[in-house]
């Protein structure tokens, strides 16, 4: 995981307390940005683009970063998501996106196939111990991992699925 450094020691953080907005995303992308002279800058753009607009959005804009990593030599983020009390760790890097889920309640998450969120392939790069998982399963549902073939239609769908999933717990338990 990346050490704490004053060039990043705004965005990288434990505490509990998430950000409002995307702003503060923004301004850790602007910072990190790759040089023009790396074939992935656009997809590193268009992945990151993809999770301020589409993803932080799906849950309140409850987030902090809380590390990053390299994938093709360009810097990617990791990113907590707090949402009704359940923690989501969010990192890609180019090939697939892992997904770590953390609650006290059961997340029951239905057709994964149809998310292409079956993968094996947990690397868990930039990604906390305490949230390393092991894979979602109907017996391993309080604190998984999720892998995800890089598609951002499945991840989207996903995410839509897995709030609902949360919502669900709430409501049950």
């Amino acid at each position: 995981m990346r050490m704490l450094t004053e060039k990043n020691k705004n965005y990288i953080s434990e505490s509990p307390l998430p950000f409002k907005n995307s702003a503060a995303f923004e301004i850790w992308c602007k910072e990190h940005e790759p040089e023009d002279s790396y074939l992935w800058k656009k997809e590193w753009w268009n992945r990151n683009r993809f999770i301020k607009d589409k993803i932080l959005k799906i849950f309140d804009f409850k987030y902090n970063i809380i590390g990053s990593h390299y994938s093709k030599s360009v810097e990617c983020p990791v990113i907590l998501i707090t949402y009704k009390n359940v923690d989501i760790i969010l990192q890609y890097n180019f090939y697939d996106w892992q997904i770590m889920i953390k609650s006290e309640k059961p997340i029951i998450l239905k057709d994964l196939d149809l998310y292409n969120a079956t993968g094996d392939y947990f690397f868990y790069q930039g990604i906390p111990d305490k949230y390393c998982f092991k894979k979602y399963s109907n017996t391993n549902n309080k604190q998984f991992a999720i892998d995800i073939q890089d598609d951002l239609f499945n991840v989207y769908g996903f995410m839509i699925m897995l709030k609902q999933a949360i919502n669900n717990a709430v409501m049950v338990n």
